[in-house]
């Protein structure tokens, strides 16, 4: 090999190998991103299931609660007739 040749490539290897790691530290930082976007989104599901699963018990309580006033009311009117 000529030396003209081998200092033209050695920088060129040096600035490919510079390269291939920061990709390797990208890829090893995207990665762990990921994996903390993938928590928080198993959190956020795990909350609308319990926001829904609460939201139907209130909503059950409601009904129930709207029977219970018209059975008072019926009463009431029973009463007063």
């Amino acid at each position: 090999m000529s030396e003209s040749f081998k200092t033209t490539v050695d920088p060129l290897l040096k600035d490919l190998d510079e390269k291939k790691e920061s990709f390797r530290r990208n890829v090893v930082s995207m990665t762990a991103e990921i994996k903390q976007v993938r928590g928080r989104l198993v959190s956020r599901e795990q909350y609308f299931v319990k926001e829904s699963i609460f939201r139907k018990e209130a909503e059950t309580k409601a009904k129930n609660m709207e029977v219970e006033i018209c059975k008072l009311q019926k009463k009431l009117e029973d009463r007063n007739c």
